[in-house]
């Protein structure tokens, strides 16, 4: 895909494609890779067929001119014949293992992508300190629930509560929570969603409309590893905590060439996560903004009824739109 002088196009080192359509995506390893690996091996064992054959031609001649039934000669020539095949086995493996790490390293430097920490350049999107903020411990919070006079709130996405969550805590999405919700007056709240940052930006909206409002340091990762109650059982440690439910290439990365092939064979649609002014600075040709993190979700719902009948390729840029591209997956699917 030619990027041009596109910031975000130099950028895009890996994407989650989500397709709609019955076509299906196999985007590692690459065609290219994989025909040229075929090929090589192919002359490679061309390449012995021909030394054994003609090893065994030139042996049997001298061997005729000899003695026909000279048994020396025999074995020489069984003892060539498979130096030469043994040689172009181990030539081929070689060839099979640099494809293999060839292989490897492109889904790693892909895979890279996935933890690379988030620029931020709209200020609508903001990473508040912990320190700054009216905080409780997953201790206090266990203490809390059990009196039960506190509204726990889940504000995590409904694909990562449908993983589990805090008994007792009710889901309502970071985007979707009403700041003059009359429940909140009078009472505790406390937030809590994966490790605190949706909280706790939450929080400090309700705090400044003087609600006693509390986000849980840690989230949801830190209650797991203190071994506290979990609506999933089955979650004993964080290993077993699966952040989104499963769904088709939920897990697809692709590489530029990849997409491009999809663009000239399918006509893919590009939906680009980050906040409007992050997309502003820019973003892939014909690219849908789609800030899932902070849209509702009558409007987010609204806005997907609305995009094209085509394969969804959804832009990964960092460990935070990264994620939310496999959310908007999810909910596509």
């Amino acid at each position: 895909m030619k990027t041009g002088n596109n910031p975000a196009g130099r950028m895009l080192f890996g994407c989650f494609v989500y397709i709609l359509s019955a076509t299906a995506a196999a985007a590692i390893p690459s065609p290219e890779l994989v025909i040229g690996s075929a090929a090589s091996i192919s002359q490679l064992f061309a390449f012995g067929t021909a030394l054994i054959g003609g090893g065994a031609v030139l042996a049997g001649r001298r061997a005729g001119a000899v003695n026909k039934y000279d048994i020396r000669a025999r074995k020489r020539m069984l003892i060539v014949g498979s130096s030469l095949f043994f040689v172009a086995l181990i030539l081929a493996g070689l060839n099979i293992f640099q494809y293999q790490n060839a292989k490897q390293e492109r889904l790693s430097r892909l895979q890279a992508t996935l933890n690379r920490p988030a620029v931020i350049v709209d200020t609508n999107l903001r990473e508040t300190s912990f320190s700054d903020q009216s905080s409780i411990s997953t201790q206090e919070a266990a203490k809390a629930l059990a009196g039960g006079d506190v509204l726990f709130i889940d504000v995590r996405e409904t694909a990562e509560n449908q993983m589990g969550t805090i008994p007792g805590a009710r889901h309502i999405r970071f985007p979707d929570v009403d700041l003059d919700d009359p429940r909140f007056e009078g009472r505790q709240v406390i937030l809590l969603c994966h490790n605190g940052n949706r909280s706790s930006e939450t929080c400090e909206k309700l705090a400044a409309l003087g609600i006693d409002c509390r986000f849980i340091i840690g989230g949801i990762e830190k209650w797991i590893v203190e071994g506290r109650p979990f609506t999933d059982e089955t979650v004993r440690t964080l290993s077993d905590l699966r952040a989104i439910p499963e769904y088709a290439n939920r897990d697809q990365l692709l590489d530029t060439p990849d997409v491009s092939t999809l663009v000239a064979e399918q006509g893919v649609q590009f939906i680009d996560v980050r906040y409007p002014g992050d997309f502003a600075q820019g973003h892939l040709p014909g690219a849908i903004n789609l800030p899932m993190r902070a849209t509702p979700t009558d409007e987010l719902a609204s806005l997907i009824a609305a995009l094209p009948d085509k394969p969804i390729v959804a832009a990964c840029y960092d460990r935070r739109g990264c994620f939310i591209s496999q959310v908007l997956g999810y909910e596509l699917t």
